[in-house]
């Protein structure tokens, strides 16, 4: 196993969309943290005029740099996952995953090993974005703006699930990866099916549990995809209850543990 991530290392740091990617996520970092600390400076600047006495208290009330950051990681997810998906599909284009099955080495080492080195990925494009958006705020808005870079009683918690959450995402796009061996359909078969999903859970909260049950049920509250939207939000503003936290977790295991385990079994059955 530690042979296998040293050679995945290595290949990862020498593959082009493994920089490409990266350069594209901070390039959207840095314009989408601008863009948005602009509205925050023009709505502060408005305030003040129109509200003096009330204008100290904007940033706490309407939000500031860390809620700014944390959108910004709604960018690594779709990212990461279209990298994992070259980087899996790349070694049987290449023929490079058949060379290392037949060097002994077990399938669910082989892809234990991408998953890990798709961590390891993830972990710096988290660390990048939150760096570069963190710095695009400071050369942007600076002390323009009062309590905007005081930091959260509760950032840290929310930091750990959108993490765990875009760890799901990884191993699913590596799950669509073993069904799907080329790259085009791999990352179609990743894109289409999360929008349909998201339109149809949208339509049956509405339609079917909100409007014809009349429960408050929500079937997007037990879907990664919604709840990491949920966590990148709203839980900077609001402290997190134990009914989230054990949800979220909840969530999160599952999604990992079925995409963990079906990605394998069909890694395992497929020829290489």
């Amino acid at each position: 196993m530690g042979n296998l991530m040293a050679v995945d290392f290595y290949k990862i740091f020498r593959t082009k969309s493994f920089y490409v990617i990266g350069a594209i996520l901070l390039a959207i970092t840095v314009l989408n943290s601008a863009v948005i600390c602009s509205g925050y400076i023009w709505a502060y600047e408005e305030q003040l005029s129109n509200m003096a006495n009330t204008a100290s208290s904007f940033g706490s009330s309407f939000g500031n740099a860390w809620s700014i950051i944390f959108s910004s990681f709604s960018n690594i997810s779709s990212l990461v996952a279209m990298m994992s998906i070259l980087f899996m599909c790349s070694e049987f284009s290449f023929g490079t995953m058949k060379n290392i099955a037949s060097k002994g080495y077990s399938r669910m080492g082989i892809y234990l090993s991408k998953f890990l080195i798709s961590a390891l990925c993830l972990c710096i494009y988290f660390i990048l974005t939150f760096i570069t958006s963190f710095v695009t705020c400071v050369v942007v808005v600076g002390n323009r703006v009062p309590n905007f870079f005081k930091l959260p009683t509760h950032m840290f918690l929310p930091l750990f699930f959108i993490f765990l959450f875009l760890l799901v995402d990884i191993s699913f796009a590596l799950m669509i990866s073993s069904l799907v061996k080329k790259s085009g359909q791999a990352i179609a078969t990743y894109i289409v099916p999360t929008l349909i999903a998201n339109i149809l859970l949208s339509i049956l909260d509405i339609n079917l549990f909100k409007n014809i049950l009349k429960t408050d049920f929500r079937l997007s509250d037990y879907v990664y995809t919604s709840c990491l939207s949920e966590v990148l939000r709203y839980n900077l503003i609001t402290q997190m209850c134990y009914n989230d936290i054990l949800r979220y977790s909840l969530v999160a295991l599952v999604f990992l543990l079925v995409t963990m385990l079906v990605g394998i079994y069909f890694f395992k059955r497929r020829d290489i």
